[in-house]
């Protein structure tokens, strides 16, 4: 049974599971957890223990325990003990005298000696424990840890497969016209797709009757062990391989029952933070060598998990909210955190009302309801419209050959539209948008610092950025995408390419187009400029083979022809900032020795080969400090907040092969996607349709896990955009519009609503809200899409009477008066291809409301196509 969770209870004792839901204060009641056990258990920080998800997260972690300590400390000394916002402190103090005293003196050393507690990521603890093991771990703890095995992945690929060629090409390339190249990018996919779970086994895992699936499963679990020993032999592991060779160590019997007990030795409390994205390995480790009951037979104080698995968005890095689930399963004291300290009151609000009764991929990931802060109390903004809106675009009225209406919108046309709406959006808050804080600031203006644009992938920022560039604001990306599949590859490549072969004269003129030279294109025609440039590209060959690619690059960058051609159009921060980046990456792959064009164009060929949208090394950073809005993807926004959130481009689900899936607790990846296979259920495989349904199940629990992270990043705003486009239908948030809690799976297309008025009535009538909390209230609907959808939506929804006024082309009319006069104000269906700006919603008490048309400063054309909105 859950309970709420409060930090004046009394301390844990064993194990107990923390659910934090988004914006919670999880990293506060953690810190605050561990000055209590401190103060009251006398835990020294050599004993502590806590591990999370990321480097920067732990040091965070880090910060924030020293500053919970610092807090306790300066409390027990001026005897101010807060209020209950600060209970925990009150707990530590409820002592005599004496013995707070004592504690104090306790948190004091604690905060001295911090240095030497275990403050780490989970791949972090696992590394210090086996170095602190020594002689028990073997070789293991001289082994350097890589993040990024691409390199070695494609070299151990290329040769098993030449390999097996030679020795039998019909083995694996049964058909002669299948191309050995598609046959090795499959098996770089299947690995990926491996790595992503630990203990994932390549499929078909028994004989079937298509000998060429299991040869290739096989083959693929060949190369994986392959890859396993090349490192080894190299004296390095991947993060798998770290936890795969703990958990061998732990379960050893020769040594495992040592080694658990040198852990339980040298820790008394342990917190395990983010356990939503650990994995069943990862997480039997810990089970194993702090079990339950441990507190019983020893010092050991307790084991505390903390997670929100609605927040689990990381299986494609391996984490495994399975793991999450049975760890739920197991213990016994479970306790819920419902304070959100993060958003204010109506955005609360209108999201529990939203999201009530949702399930995220299981029965047993639901939303949980939350109540805000009591700091939150008289905290908004005003000037920018309601705090939740969902903001629409209409689909187009087309008549087919036959004379038979239809309605479509293809996504050419709506991104466009919601490009331009956002950053009107965007230029109104900027505007006339106000923060109304509780601070002693008390109110202030809203600034491009305070709003964030979540993407689902790196592609979707560039329409944005250039959207509010036209509108003179200033944007930036932040983590979106690997440099590798930035432009800045080209354009290293295309001025490698001629420093490899200057007397190519084609390769040198092709210069002319990119970063690095500013000479016109048709002064290259003649011999004199092209030789002149050709003198400069042997200079630059020379430089980089002598001094190396970071001192290159270097001093390419003071030469004022360069940098000015940098710069020619605009984006030089960003160029910069990437260049940068890859000529860092770069280096490090040479060690900073000399190397010639050539090789240097290998090499970063087989580096953008391979590219790691999720890899902190290759994560593409801001291009600059200044105050600018951010545009990021959702999966770096988790455990981040901004005032304004703003969310647009809705998308179907992706789920391309290799297919991955979980049958009776056992994890598979389809080694054969190419290969229409059939094995026995009993074996956890069956048909391919049967493997790809399992899989989408999975991914669309994950995009409904993303979204919510999404939605819940935002302190005073959040607007999201949809649009019926073709696939769209597949996606997390029509689920979320027009589906039901609990349905993952095929599509829920066939109920979207197909035309602009029956989207209205649907947003206005099921806005997820019980309309009759205040049944008599009067029924708003401004900035509509045109007379007639005032009148049908109030006809539908039982209106007595239509307030307010909306847009109809460049006129502002009044509605009531609209309705009267129907007849004569474009009754003509055809008129609803000039519709306005905004569309009616719910306001958080039940009633219809719109918006008054703001920021439309920009792209008249796709503000008169139409953007509706719902304040939901």
């Amino acid at each position: 049974m859950t309970t709420e969770f409060s930090l004046a209870d009394p301390l844990p004792s064993g194990w107990m599971l923390l659910e934090a839901s988004a914006g919670t204060g999880k990293t506060y009641s953690l810190t605050a957890l561990v000055a209590r056990f401190v103060a009251e258990h006398d835990v020294r920080a050599d004993q502590l223990c806590m591990v999370t998800f990321t480097r920067a997260a732990a040091a965070e972690l880090r910060e924030e325990t020293r500053s919970r300590l610092t807090e306790a400390i300066a409390a027990l000394d001026s005897g101010d003990l807060g209020d209950d916002d600060r209970n925990w402190v009150q707990a530590i103090a409820s002592v005599s005298e004496e013995e707070r005293w004592i504690r104090r003196a306790r948190l004091q050393q604690a905060l001295v000696q911090l240095d030497g507690a275990t403050i780490t990521t989970i791949h972090g603890f696992f590394q210090i424990a086996l170095r602190e093991l020594g002689l028990r771990s073997g070789d293991l703890v001289a082994a350097e840890l890589v993040e990024d095995d691409a390199a070695n992945i494609k070299a151990t690929t290329r040769d098993a497969l030449l390999i097996d060629a030679i020795d039998d090409i019909d083995r694996l390339l049964p058909d002669p016209s299948e191309s050995p190249v598609a046959l090795e990018k499959q098996m770089h996919q299947v690995l990926k797709a491996l790595a992503a779970t630990i203990d994932a086994d390549p499929a078909p895992t028994v004989p079937v009757a298509d000998t060429h699936a299991r040869d290739l499963a096989i083959f693929v679990g060949e190369l994986k062990e392959r890859l396993r020993q090349g490192r080894r032999n190299a004296g390095m592991m991947s993060f798998d391989d770290l936890i795969s060779e703990m958990a061998a160590l732990v379960c050893d019997p020769q040594v495992g029952p040592g080694i658990r007990q040198a852990l339980r030795d040298r820790y008394r409390l342990v917190l395990i933070d983010e356990t939503q994205d650990t994995d069943l390995v990862q997480w039997s480790l810990f089970r194993s060598t702090f079990p339950p009951g441990l507190e019983a037979e020893s010092d050991f104080c307790a084991l505390i998990a903390v997670g929100d698995p609605k927040q689990a968005i990381y299986r494609f890095r391996g984490a495994d909210v399975n793991a999450y689930l049975a760890l739920a399963d197991e213990v016994s004291d479970t306790r819920s955190m419902v304070t959100n300290w993060r958003s204010d009151a109506d955005v609360i609000a209108v999201l529990n009302r939203w999201l009530e009764n949702w399930e995220f991929g299981d029965s047993r990931i639901r939303y949980v309801n939350v109540h805000p802060a009591p700091v939150a109390a008289g905290r908004r903004l005003v000037g920018g419209g309601e705090p939740v809106q969902l903001r629409w675009v209409p689909p187009v009225r087309a008549i087919d050959a036959k004379g038979k209406e239809g309605f479509d919108l293809t996504v050419d046309e709506a991104r466009p539209r919601i490009a331009a709406d956002l950053a009107n959006h965007v230029v109104g808050l900027l505007t006339d948008g106000w923060i109304i804080e509780t601070s002693v600031v008390g109110r202030r203006r809203v600034e491009p610092g305070d709003i964030c644009v979540l993407v689902r992938a790196h592609d979707d920022a560039d329409q944005i950025i250039s959207a509010l560039a036209d509108r003179d604001v200033l944007a930036v990306r932040s983590r979106i995408g690997s440099v590798l599949e930035s432009e800045a590859v080209d354009e290293v490549r295309l001025l490698l390419a001629a420093l490899a072969r200057p007397a190519d004269a084609r390769r040198v003129r092709a210069l002319s187009a990119g970063w690095f030279v500013d000479t016109p294109i048709e002064d290259l025609v003649g011999g004199e400029a092209v030789l002149e440039l050709q003198e400069r590209c042997v200079e630059w060959a020379r430089q980089l083979e002598g001094r190396g690619v970071r001192a290159f690059f270097e001093q390419l960058r003071t030469e004022p022809e360069v940098l000015l051609s940098i710069a020619a159009d605009g984006d030089a921060e960003r160029r910069l900032t990437d260049l940068e980046h890859l000529v860092e990456l770069l280096h490090a792959r040479t060690e900073g020795r000399g190397v010639s064009g050539g090789s240097l164009l290998t090499l970063l060929d087989d580096l953008a080969a391979n590219p790691s949208s999720t890899s902190d090394v290759e994560m593409r950073r801001i291009d600059t400090d200044a105050a600018a809005v951010q545009v990021t993807t959702m999966h770096s926004a988790k455990g981040l907040e901004w005032p304004v959130v703003l969310v647009p481009f809705p998308k179907g689900r992706n789920s391309k092969p290799p297919h991955s899936w979980t049958t009776d607790g056992k994890r598979f990846v389809d080694a054969a996607p190419s290969v229409d296979w059939v094995a026995p259920s009993e074996a956890g495989d069956v048909d391919k349709k049967y493997r790809k349904s399992r899989a989408e199940v999975e991914i669309d629990g994950d995009d409904l896990r993303l979204l919510y992270v999404a939605m819940t990043r935002a302190r005073h705003q959040l607007v999201v955009w949809w649009a019926t486009t073709r696939g769209v239908g597949t996606g997390s948030l029509a689920r979320l519009l027009f589906g039901s809690p609990g349905e993952v799976g095929g599509s829920v297309v066939s109920r979207i609503p197909k035309s602009p008025d029956e989207l209205s009535v649907h947003f206005a009538a099921e806005s997820h809200v019980d309309r009759s909390i205040e049944s008599g209230e009067d029924f708003i609907l401004t900035n509509c899409f045109g007379t007639n959808v005032v009148v049908d939506a109030a006809r539908r929804l039982g209106v007595s009477r239509v307030d307010g006024s909306f847009r109809w082309g460049e006129q502002q009319i009044d509605a009531a008066a609209a309705v009267d006069s129907i007849g004569h104000l474009g009754a003509d269906p055809g008129d609803r291809a000039q519709p306005g700006l905004q569309a009616a919603g719910l306001d958080r008490r039940g009633r219809a409301i719109g918006e008054r048309e703001e920021g439309v400063r920009g792209d008249r054309a796709a503000v008169q196509q139409g953007v509706g909105s719902v304040a939901v």
